[in-house]
């Protein structure tokens, strides 16, 4: 019994010890861009699982709304979505739990569920006209944000929610 406390106590404390930073131009978790298969490992614990696409790109899977993509081994994009990846839908998520729950943030500020005008004013970024799609880019990477349309009463227009973004490092 005192192994399985241990045990609790010490997954616990690795898991809040963990940065749920995206950072744009450095890389996800505290991991950096261009990392290898080994050093996210190392970083961040073993992936749910892999999808090999090619010969030199693969998927790492951790919980059911995070993907990393490797291109020729190294780290070159994250994908983070409120819905779960359509390879992962019928899988337990005992393995890597803590992403579903966790409190992610992109450049150290809260964006998911944001409506669109206002992801404008925390990321200091001006996005266009709303629409269920919009991309900027830094000097290092290029960031695709999915949004979801929602509509209140007789209103015809809606609010424009983000549900969705993927971060692909240039460099």
């Amino acid at each position: 019994m005192r192994a399985l406390a241990l045990i609790l106590l010490f997954s616990s404390s690795v898991t809040n010890a963990m940065e749920w930073n995206i950072d744009i131009d450095k890389g996800p978790f505290g991991i950096k861009w261009g990392a290898t298969e080994e050093e996210i490992v190392d970083g961040i614990g073993e992936p749910n699982g892999y999808f090999n696409i090619s010969n030199h790109k693969k998927l790492m899977f951790y919980g059911k709304k995070i993907v990393f993509l490797l291109s020729r081994g190294k780290l070159k994009e994250v994908n983070f979505s409120d819905y779960s990846h359509s390879i992962l839908l019928r899988t337990p998520i005992a393995v890597n739990s803590e992403f579903e729950t966790a409190n992610i943030t992109v450049n150290g500020k809260e964006i998911f569920r944001e409506n669109f005008k206002q992801l404008e004013d925390v990321l200091g970024i001006e996005l266009g006209e709303p629409s269920s799609q919009a991309e900027f880019a830094t000097n290092t990477a290029d960031v695709y944000l999915s949004f979801a349309q929602t509509y209140w009463g007789n209103s015809t227009t809606g609010s424009y929610t983000l549900i969705g973004y993927r971060i692909v490092y240039q460099l």
